[in-house]
């Protein structure tokens, strides 16, 4: 999967297992090309859904938030930013 990078979105700690925690930093993104596309191993799968089905998809809040605020973000609109 080939992506340009877009503005920072949001960042904050998230405790991945207790007492491990990680820094996210959210980038919005737009797409150039979807081939290649592959998850990593301590993820289940890749799979998109659209903005009126987030609320029923398992995301913690911190990726939640940032997806709602990359859609409503200037930058996203066109070019594969959604």
């Amino acid at each position: 999967m080939k992506v340009r990078v877009g503005p920072l979105l949001d960042a904050w700690v998230f405790e991945v297992v207790p007492g491990s925690r990680v820094l996210v930093l959210a980038y919005g993104c737009f797409v150039e090309d979807f081939a290649g596309m592959a998850h990593s191993v301590e993820h289940s799968g890749v799979r998109f859904f659209g903005l009126d089905q987030l609320g029923g998809v398992a995301l913690p809040d911190g990726y939640a938030r940032v997806v709602r605020a990359w859609a409503s973000h200037p930058a996203a609109s066109g070019s594969y930013g959604l």
